[in-house]
């Protein structure tokens, strides 16, 4: 078989870039409980929080105990019976955005994921 018979196929055009480590993202917070890492130091405490049992975040009205602040907030919702996520298409209003997701799931007919 001659050179003149055989296919023609472009070669990959390779575009110059930085060098792999450059591109590679720097993780130098690393957990002392399961090695996993994290590129900030607020990531590794929020984090480390599921490994231990404190519960920083304690509601005044009834004394129970959150891990983040967040959570604190939605359950703080439950004794001023705030519900600030509405639906559109009904006059209902959830305490959370989970509570208004699982709800307009309902509405088309579909479940949660």
């Amino acid at each position: 078989m001659d050179e003149s018979s055989l296919p023609v196929v472009p070669a990959p055009i390779v575009a110059p870039g930085p060098a792999p480590s450059a591109t590679t993202p720097r993780v130098p917070f690393h957990c002392s409980e399961c090695g996993k890492s994290f590129r900030y130091r607020s990531d590794l405490r929020r984090h480390f929080a599921r490994h231990t049992a404190l519960k920083p975040h304690a509601c005044p009205r009834c004394g129970k105990g959150f891990k983040h602040s967040f959570n604190l907030a939605n359950h703080l919702r439950s004794h001023t019976g705030e519900r600030p996520y509405r639906c559109s298409a009904c006059p209902k209003g959830f305490r959370d955005s989970t509570g208004l997701l699982h709800h307009q799931h309902e509405l088309q007919g579909r479940p949660a994921e």
